[in-house]
């Protein structure tokens, strides 16, 4: 919404409809269909479209491509395509916004002789005042943005880890219970190390009677 007071001022002004500037100014002789005219046209297009493109950081389009878009529609937006572009503009609309701030009535812009007075002078200054506020609010909302997904790509990845290891338990008793059934040695590798375990219930008979043997030989 920053862009847009200025944005209808621009378009009055293109229109031919006089806004307070006199003498040989561009801005006091323009005519609809002239070239600054129709530059002046293209530079609120621009302008609104970048306005719209910031609603992408608090929409659902700014994070899932909609569907009617040949190849992307309906993939995830990367969070580096969104948030670089926004924090690059953020920053240069907010240099732009300080130094028209700040130079608004120098000599050669609003404090010229031929720049509007009066209720002209006040119509324009609150018109372009909001686009201050610009560079700032777009830099709140791409850092909302930013958090945004790394809350939603952090909670995947817990999630995902929890579903792993659930998977991992699950396919684990499921070989120890076939083992068992089985009676036939189950061996897993974990941690580094090695285990086997033996189930069968011959084991200690063998194990009793290798140890006969030895005894009788004592004796």
């Amino acid at each position: 919404m920053a862009p847009l007071p200025s944005g209808v001022w621009r378009i009055v002004a293109a229109l031919g409809i006089p806004v307070g500037f006199t003498g040989d100014e561009a801005m006091a002789t323009v005519t609809f269909g002239s070239g600054f005219s129709l530059y002046m046209i293209a530079l609120t297009l621009v302008a609104e479209g970048l306005g719209l493109l910031t609603l992408g950081l608090v929409q659902g389009w700014g994070e899932v491509f909609p569907r009617w878009l040949p190849l992307l529609g309906g993939r995830r937006v990367p969070t580096a395509v969104a948030v670089v572009p926004a924090g690059l503009g953020a920053a240069v609309l907010t240099a732009f916004g300080v130094l028209g701030a700040l130079g608004w009535n120098a000599p050669d812009a609003m404090g010229h002789p031929d720049a509007p007075d009066g209720i002209a002078y006040w119509i324009m200054t609150a018109c372009y005042l909001p686009l201050v506020a610009w560079g700032p609010l777009l830099a709140v909302v791409t850092g909302h943005y930013w958090l945004r997904r790394h809350r939603v790509h952090r909670t995947r990845r817990v999630h995902r880890a929890r579903r792993m290891h659930r998977a991992r338990r699950m396919h684990r008793s499921h070989r120890v219970r076939r083992a068992r059934r089985s009676g036939r040695p189950l061996s897993w590798s974990g941690h580094g190390h090695r285990h086997t375990r033996r189930h069968s219930p011959l084991a200690p008979v063998r194990r009793s009677r290798a140890g006969a043997p030895r005894t009788s030989e004592a004796h």
